[in-house]
């Protein structure tokens, strides 16, 4: 399964590319953030770009305040990540579990500081109500997921919509300096088909997409280019209505 991003598309900015032409709306005011929030950039909902085509999803072209994200890029945990198993057919990517329904892995007391920072974040009300703020939707009494991602070369994502039981899923991207002409992509698909493009998102460090699950909510990753020497490294965050990474 060899892809390679399209440049065809219209840019939308920030490493994005609109399929059908759908415009993206940008959320507006919302309010700024709480101290509990302190990671974020204070303007990162507000600098949020929202659509409804082909599913409800944003792209957050700069979340974390700068020093932040280069903090957790610099300090990414590395060590006894899993490859999924099965055969060739089967998704090829490095995962770690930080966070399974609502508790905090036992390793991740030897994670930087900035790590632990970041998992209290994650786990806060504060912080599920703004990203279901966002996205419109509502985020009370879900269970949270987390987990660390890394694609090499020839690493990739199938097609999928996500399991039912998951509510909204969050990717937060922290490999510094990629190239977009590594691969890598986020695609936003209208089906099942990898080249039924709707949006085409790179990992640019520091940005995200939020996605809110639904039937249309058909999404993959293309392959990381065999070529590089750069890994491909984000953060998985998962509201759901029960509690298992993948």
């Amino acid at each position: 399964m060899e892809q390679t991003p399209r440049d065809s598309s219209p840019s939308l900015g920030h490493g994005a590319h609109s399929g059908d032409g759908n415009a993206l709306v940008s959320s507006g005011n919302v309010p700024e953030n709480t101290s509990m929030l302190a990671l974020l950039r204070p303007d990162w909902r507000s600098r949020a770009v929202v659509s409804i085509a082909p599913f409800n999803w944003a792209l957050i072209p700069q979340c974390f305040e700068h020093s932040i994200a280069q903090q957790l890029a610099q300090t990414f945990p590395q060590h006894h990540l899993l490859l999924p198993a099965g055969d060739s057919s089967t998704p090829r990517f490095l995962y770690r579990s930080l966070i399974r329904r609502g508790i905090v892995e036992p390793f991740c007391t030897n994670l930087d500081d900035v790590w632990q920072r970041l998992l209290q974040m994650l786990l806060s009300p504060e912080y599920a109500d703004a990203l279901g703020t966002l996205m419109g939707i509502s985020t009370r009494g879900l269970n949270v997921d987390a987990a660390i991602c890394v694609y090499h070369r020839d690493h990739w994502l199938k097609p999928h919509t996500d399991r039912e039981h998951r509510v909204l899923t969050q990717v937060l991207y922290l490999s510094d300096s990629w190239d977009t002409n590594d691969g890598g992509h986020l695609r936003l698909l209208h089906s099942g088909d990898v080249d039924d493009i709707a949006a085409e998102i790179a990992p640019e460090m520091n940005s995200s997409v939020v996605m809110v699950r639904s039937e249309r909510s058909w999404h993959a990753v293309i392959p990381v280019r065999n070529g590089t020497n750069r890994a491909r490294r984000s953060l998985l965050f998962h509201l759901s209505t029960e509690a298992v990474i993948e």
